[in-house]
């Protein structure tokens, strides 16, 4: 295994996170918080200094400095593994509901022996979590929404996680029976941000060997329909198919042609949402889909936009969709955190990465100085991260962005004689979620307008299977973004996906400029954009709507023009 900052960072806060369940001396937590920041901030080679016996790393003292060389020598520590088995192993799962951190959990666990979310559920609706100190009514009501949410959620899993899992099940399939045919269909061909099942079309018929496979890859229970009627426009087709599930209830079916004369029509319906099919004229009989969308008088339709809202994109933006976006075009890498505030990784790391993955300049976005939790950068740090982009600027072309917190009253939370000085804005709400719909629209319109904002980050506030949207007017903030020249930001981290892909027609159609970003706060995590250019795709957004698909040049240009308009 490797052992890299982030690993070490990680297991420090959790060993913080295990000493503050136990309730051990506050200091002696802090002592382990506090040195997993040291090291998140630390900008020379951390391990190898670490193992320096000369050398004195600040916020390390001896006890941890022994901690930390245990897991770099033996790839674990026993005083964490150790702490973990003081606890029920179901205690941890309470760590998924916002609001719980371990000391609330330790008055959980302690006061009403509460260690799993089902006794977490059964203490919520016996009334008891209100009558502990630090909790109230209201906050048990919003525990006991979470859960419920979260056990609806269970069968349903995101994107990256759904990718992954279809091409193990192609792979699979492939090698169990390697002359015979399959294929995804439905959201899986499309792609999506959840998925509450995935869907292939096969050629192989149901039979025991197909029935051995299914049970070889671990599905619990497997359901054969042989009478499946797919009924489009009144012409009842026999597709027989088999439903099976995994352990955890996620839901395969598998659509089994039996004739293969009709494989082209087949693709083709299955692989479109119901509503994208009800606005075309469907042939039995077509050569290719490029013939068929030429029937409708279209051009060729990706699968990513066969959906449900296609059609409310205007004439002309459908019709001239022939620039659309590809993985891998991007030219600038904008959002992406660093050890300077909450990110795993150095600046020059994230640039010299990005560099391997083709991109030509990258815009730092560090967290702004109210946001404390993530050790956001006040103004001093602003300039110390400066520095270093100086000091880095003859090997890479990077750009002093900042993604500056929303305040509830709409400004944003550095002056605005310093905001000028970045050279690129993105303002994001990060607090106060509870606001009244109008509260929070005129709250957002006001940052748009603010002439040093060029972009607005994850509109919606939405944490996917986590986290409802805030209350908003979208199309009133959509509005206020294209009178005011502000790109809005497709937020490419897979729990988010925010701009939702829903609401980019609307935006495409009164002129919206976007932003494809990977909110990356590892190197890891760069790679990212490309489920935001999956969500773009679904729109047939073109390059020059996208403010990252310009070159260095091109891009600081336009971002001076925008700022002089807007003053």
């Amino acid at each position: 295994m490797e052992i890299d900052k982030s690993y070490l960072i990680e297991a420090l806060e959790n060993f913080a996170d295990l000493l503050e369940l136990k309730r051990e001396n506050k200091f002696k937590v802090e002592a382990y918080r506090k040195a997993a920041n040291a090291i998140r901030q630390y900008e020379g080679n951390f391990i190898e200094d670490l193992m320096n016996e000369k050398k004195k790393i600040p916020g390390v003292g001896e006890s941890i400095k022994n901690f930390i060389s245990e897991i770099i020598t033996n790839g674990k520590s026993l005083q964490l593994e150790n702490l973990k088995k003081f606890f029920p192993e179901t205690l941890f799962e309470l760590f998924k509901i916002k609001g719980l951190g371990p000391v609330k959990i330790a008055n959980l666990y302690y006061e009403l022996g509460v260690d799993s979310l089902a006794a977490l559920k059964l203490a919520c609706q016996r009334d008891a979590i209100s009558k502990l100190k630090g909790f109230s009514e209201k906050f048990q009501n919003e525990i006991l929404e979470q859960i419920l949410k979260l056990e609806t959620s269970n069968k349903a899993i995101l994107l990256p996680e759904a990718l992954e899992l279809k091409d193990k099940f192609l792979n699979a399939f492939k090698l169990f029976f390697s002359e015979e045919n399959i294929e995804p269909t439905g959201k899986t061909f499309r792609g999506d941000e959840i998925f509450d099942r995935l869907e292939f079309l096969s050629l192989k018929e149901y039979d025991m060997n197909f029935e051995k496979f299914l049970k070889d890859f671990g599905f619990k229970n497997i359901i054969f329909q042989s009478d499946n009627f797919i009924d489009w426009k009144t012409k009842r087709i026999n597709v027989p198919k088999t439903v099976c599930w995994l352990e955890n209830n996620f839901q395969f079916i598998i659509y089994h042609l039996k004739n293969y004369d009709q494989i082209n029509y087949l693709r083709f319906i299955l692989s479109c949402d119901k509503n994208f099919l009800s606005q075309l004229k469907v042939y039995e009989e077509f050569t290719s889909e490029e013939e068929l969308f030429a029937k409708n008088n279209l051009p060729y339709i990706i699968p990513e936009a066969r959906e449900e809202k296609f059609f409310e994109l205007k004439n002309d933006l459908i019709t001239k969709a022939n620039e659309i976006i590809n993985f891998g075009d991007l030219k600038g890498l904008i959002h992406f955190h660093t050890t300077s505030s909450d990110g795993k990784n150095t600046l020059e790391e994230m640039a010299e990465y990005g560099c391997s993955l083709g991109y030509e300049y990258f815009v730092v976005c560090d967290h702004s100085k109210s946001a404390f939790y993530a050790q956001g950068l006040d103004e001093d740090k602003v300039e110390k991260q400066r520095e270093q982009i100086r000091r880095l600027s003859s090997r890479y072309k990077i750009l002093s962005g900042i993604e500056a917190d929303i305040l509830s009253d709409g400004s944003l939370d550095y002056s605005e004689d310093f905001l000028k000085t970045f050279d690129f804005v993105i303002a994001s709400i990060h607090s106060r979620f509870s606001m009244s719909e109008e509260e929070m629209t005129n709250r957002i319109i006001k940052a748009i307008e603010n002439p040093n904002v060029d972009a607005l980050g994850h509109i919606s506030g939405r944490l996917l299977l986590m986290r409802e949207p805030y209350k908003i007017n979208r199309t009133k903030i959509i509005e206020a973004c294209a009178k005011n020249n502000v790109a809005i930001e497709i937020n490419s981290t897979p729990f988010r996906l925010d701009i939702d892909w829903r609401n980019l027609y609307f935006a495409r159609n009164i002129g919206c400029k976007f932003l494809i970003t990977p909110d990356a706060h590892s190197i890891a995590e760069i790679k990212n954009n490309d489920y935001g250019i999956m969500m773009a795709r679904k729109a047939l957004i073109e390059k020059s709507e996208i403010l990252n698909f310009l070159n260095y040049e091109n891009f600081v240009n336009y971002i001076a023009a925008k700022r002089s308009v807007k003053k």
